[in-house]
């Protein structure tokens, strides 16, 4: 059983970005290195083959 539980204000910034994300931010969460593309296209799983061929 939790003993604190979250204040109006933290109900409030849950989810969300505390500033606006830069270029570096968004391209670290949602791009691939070329490591991880030859990763997913080595995959067995066609699914994994095809998202990273589009996020080529």
């Amino acid at each position: 059983m939790p003993a604190n539980f979250p204040s109006e204000e933290q109900r409030k910034r849950f989810g969300r970005f505390t500033e606006e994300p830069d270029e570096g931010h968004l391209a670290g969460s949602f791009l691939m290195d070329q490591t991880a593309r030859r990763r997913a296209m080595a995959s067995t799983m066609p699914r994994a083959r095809t998202w990273a061929r589009q996020m080529s």
